[in-house]
């Protein structure tokens, strides 16, 4: 009997283990800004897979998502379809770039505004390793998952519901394969899925009049938003350099009043 418990024993623990180790799928509603944190402390689980925020969110909410820590560190869909966003001087992410060939470096700090706006704000200069400063605001989520712990766990992302823009560098470098707009597409920023998973936008692209260099660069996996590796940008007239390099894409459809293509814009590895 009791060898036939310690077998029941060995058997179910691995299904006890597994359980733990599989995240759940949370619904919060906020009615505070920069509460996000403390709301989700307060889930009795271990770890979310799949969450959903409503309610206002500030940039202090924004930077712990990106932190991909405790019960987020393994969060692969994220929907913000129903959140509003609040501007005030907390940051949401810090993004530092070396200068090439020298010890300097360019610091951008950004907040959730109204409007995009990016001002010098000053140098910080350890020895010989200077870093210039820069204040950036946006009301787009300019890098909102690039060089976040996160941004390696995503799959699967729901934009705010009123968003009509992809910010800069939103998705750089991230395992996100999926993001989700509810309202047309009128903007992509430059290298807004730069080097990523990407492998669908899931929106209207009819309206998309804008689009930034290097917005899907070596995004691999990018096959167009049509059947059949198409990629209809009948509506662009002009398509910046790097726009769709090494993606999986093999037709293009283009607008009749195209006026410039710049270079590597459409050096797709499917064409």
């Amino acid at each position: 009997m009791k060898k036939q418990l310690l077998l029941l024993v060995m058997m179910l623990l691995p299904m006890v283990a597994g359980a733990e180790n599989t995240g759940t799928t949370e619904v919060v509603t906020l009615t505070t800004k920069g509460q996000l944190q403390s709301t989700l402390l307060d889930l009795e689980t271990n770890y979310i897979s799949s969450l959903t925020i409503k309610g206002p969110i500030n940039g202090k909410d924004i930077q712990y998502l990106r932190s991909g820590i405790g019960k987020l560190s393994k969060l692969e869909e994220l929907n913000l379809s129903d959140v509003e966003l609040v501007a005030d001087e907390e940051p949401y992410c810090v993004i530092t770039n070396p200068i090439d060939g020298t010890f300097q470096h360019v610091q951008y700090t950004y907040y959730i505004s109204d409007r995009n706006s990016e001002e010098y704000v000053g140098v910080s200069s350890i020895s010989m390793a200077a870093t210039s400063l820069y204040r950036c605001t946006s009301n787009r989520l300019d890098q909102l998952f690039n060089d976040s712990e996160v941004g390696k766990t995503l799959k699967k992302v729901t934009m705010p519901r009123n968003f009509t823009a992809i910010g800069e560098g939103a998705f750089k470098r991230t395992s996100v394969e999926m993001v989700v707009m509810e309202s047309p597409v009128r903007e992509i920023g430059a290298a807004a899925f730069y080097s990523s998973q990407i492998n669908k936008v899931k929106t209207d692209w009819s309206q998309l009049d804008n689009i930034g260099s290097s917005a899907f660069g070596y995004a691999n996996s990018f096959a167009g938003n049509k059947e059949n590796n198409t990629l209809d940008i009948s509506r662009l007239d002009s398509i910046p350099y790097n726009a769709f390099i090494g993606c999986d894409i093999k037709k293009v459809e283009l607008s009749p009043n195209l006026w410039y293509v710049g270079n590597g814009a459409l050096c797709c590895d499917g064409s």
